[in-house]
């Protein structure tokens, strides 16, 4: 007997059905009433974010899917695409109100009222671990880099399973909400997920700084403080930047700080046809970004003119970057 043969893909029975590779079962939104039983084959599970398609979960023999709209008739919360040719069970409406009907109605009243409750808990469960523990798997992930990281085409890539592994051991969350975690790392813009060649299923770190940065967001957050220069309006940003390109060219090196005097910010403004914005600066210098010399003070005079502004180039190229990133950072997304 060869036990490694491949089963028969024919349906046996009425209640069998078999999806050739590529294929639906079901898409997301849609009302269908049937709830399918993997014999043999495989099927993902993908979440429409946007123009984003997101794989949640890879289901294999003995998986359910679809459950949640036959019990309760709501819409498909994702589609089930096939990946290798699959074989599998199928309970319709029909099946399914013939097996209620040889049950008591309590009974029947009761399965409505838990099928509810688990799908109202397993939205809200799934928002609160991804929302508390978001950070968190950013964290692990970027620790991991130099350690359980490949690279191709410049790009850093992790094998999803290690990220699996080493967030349960560290913080005690389950694969599948990893998965849901890097879902939302996705959307914001972080990271990919891909396969390789051989079909592991891998996750590609768009940008190492704006993880990193991420980590920090996250970490700020939680203890209730902001990044530096988060609330800047508009016009103190681009003037953020128009300082920075001034103290590269005319400032003077001291230490890690770079000095330049308001003169010559506003000669190389002039060249541009530009006026230094005065309330930008004081904006930069009540956040700290900047730091004029000698300081402005509410009970005399300030000529900006005989000032020098200090500041740190790093921070000033942190709060640069932070602006791109601030509204993915910001958003609650929910899955």
């Amino acid at each position: 007997m060869n036990l490694s043969a491949k089963p028969s893909l024919r349906p046996q029975t009425k209640n069998e059905r078999v999806f050739k590779k590529g294929s639906i079962v079901f898409i997301e939104g849609e009302t269908s009433r049937e709830m399918f039983i993997i014999q043999y084959g495989k099927i993902r599970i993908l979440k429409q974010e946007g123009d984003r398609t997101i794989e949640l979960v890879t289901l294999g023999p003995g998986s359910v899917l679809g459950e949640m709209s036959l019990l309760d008739n709501a819409a498909r919360s994702a589609t089930a695409q096939v990946m290798d040719e699959t074989k599998a069970t199928v309970i319709d409406e029909s099946v399914l109100d013939g097996t209620l009907e040889k049950i008591p109605s309590w009974l029947v009243s009761v399965i409505k009222i838990v099928v509810k409750r688990l799908r109202e808990t397993n939205n809200r469960l799934g928002v609160d671990i991804a929302k508390n523990n978001l950070g968190s798997i950013a964290n692990i992930i970027y620790l991991m880099v130099n350690k359980e990281t490949q690279k191709r085409d410049g790009q850093i890539i992790l094998e999803l399973e290690k990220i699996q592994s080493a967030a349960f051991g560290m913080i005690g969350i389950g694969a599948s909400d990893v998965e849901r975690i890097l879902s939302v790392l996705v959307l914001k813009n972080l990271m990919i997920l891909d396969r390789d060649i051989t079909g592991q299923e891998q996750v590609v770190i768009r940008d190492l700084n704006a993880l990193k940065l991420f980590v920090e967001f996250s970490r700020r957050r939680d203890e209730g403080k902001k990044m530096d220069g988060e609330d800047l309006s508009l016009p103190a940003q681009q003037f953020l930047e128009e300082l920075l390109e001034c103290g590269t060219k005319q400032g003077r090196k001291d230490g890690n700080l770079v000095r330049v005097a308001f003169s010559s910010l506003h000669i190389e403004l002039q060249k541009k046809g530009k006026e230094v914005n005065l309330d930008s600066l004081d904006e930069l210098s009540t956040v700290q970004l900047v730091t004029l010399n000698p300081p402005k003070t509410a009970d005399k005079a300030y000529a900006y003119n005989k000032c020098t502004m200090s500041f740190d180039p790093v921070k000033f190229q942190k709060a640069m970057f932070l602006k791109n990133y601030l509204p993915y950072f910001i958003e609650d997304i929910i899955l």
